[in-house]
């Protein structure tokens, strides 16, 4: 049994959050920001992304109480300062509130810290480093590991098994590697080897794992969407979120859009789509 960080549906937040990114598109930050904060109600964690937008949208109305507030939320859950160092915050670095941010920014990184499960996000960054440079020799990977090469097997993608059921078994005991669990970087690399694992056939049976960690607001939407896809392309031969199959008719897109909307995605409204599907550009 898998546990979760959370143990809430958060499709729902996914959708009231990609109605308040359609309204701040079109210049409704009010609006927006009302739909974040209905998005919040509904759980318990939020990403800080999310914060970080709501920060934005906020300071963008001049309400730099709620802009401190959510600023500070999202430090508390991870967030670097990159988010307030654009043009949108510039009236806001002026204010006492953005001073007052910044002299307890300290403080709330070492209490996001604190929330973290280290040994979980240690494992992750070891099984990473594996994968990436013992593996796939990626020299930008750096890491203070010891690796006995004489232990290693004449064909090092034989590794991937290993390194798969090892999450697996870890996934057991300490749940998804999500953000809230692991911190966002975290989080990324468990997602390389979840994404390149989880997409084969053969792996077909960890699929309720990603399903249900997408629901319980473990598994970013969109970051699913891009292993699932390329899994229904290979084994059924078919598209299941985009048009790449460039069959724009009726029943198609239904059935394209129905899947992103359980999912938590941006229905197709959210694209303009070229090239009879082939290309999806994002509008909002």
């Amino acid at each position: 049994m898998f546990s979760s960080a959370y143990g809430q549906d958060y499709i729902d937040y996914y959708q009231l959050c990609n109605e308040a990114d359609k309204e701040a598109n079109f210049g409704n930050e009010a609006l927006a920001l009302t739909k974040l904060e209905k998005a919040f109600e509904l759980v318990d964690y939020i990403h800080a992304e999310k914060y970080e937008l709501a920060s934005n949208l906020a300071v963008s109305n001049r309400n730099f109480s709620k802009g401190y507030l959510y600023a500070k939320r999202a430090i508390q859950n991870g967030s670097t300062t990159q988010f307030w160092k654009g043009k949108n915050f510039r009236k806001f670095r002026s204010t006492s509130y953005f001073h007052t941010l910044k002299d307890s920014l300290e403080t709330w990184e070492q209490d996001h810290l604190k929330t973290l499960n280290i040994t979980y996000k240690k494992l992750i960054d070891s099984l990473f480093y594996v994968d990436q440079r013992v593996i796939r020799k990626n020299k930008r990977i750096k890491g203070d590991y010891l690796i006995d090469a004489d232990k290693l097997p004449h064909n090092l993608y034989d590794l991937d098994s290993i390194i798969l059921q090892t999450l697996i078994r870890e996934m057991e005991t300490h749940g998804f590697p999500s953000e809230q669990r692991i911190g966002r970087s975290g989080y990324e690399k468990a997602l390389i080897i979840i994404h390149h694992n989880f997409r084969l056939e053969q792996n077909e049976k960890y699929h309720p794992i990603a399903i249900r960690a997408v629901q319980q607001g473990e598994y970013w939407p969109s970051d699913f969407a891009g292993m699932y896809e390329q899994y229904h392309m290979a084994s059924k031969g078919q598209t299941y979120f985009t048009t790449f199959d460039k069959n724009l008719s009726e029943d198609n897109l239904r059935r394209i859009n129905k899947n992103r909307i359980k999912f938590g995605l941006k229905d197709l409204s959210a694209f303009s789509l070229r090239r009879r599907g082939l290309s999806m550009k994002a509008l909002w």
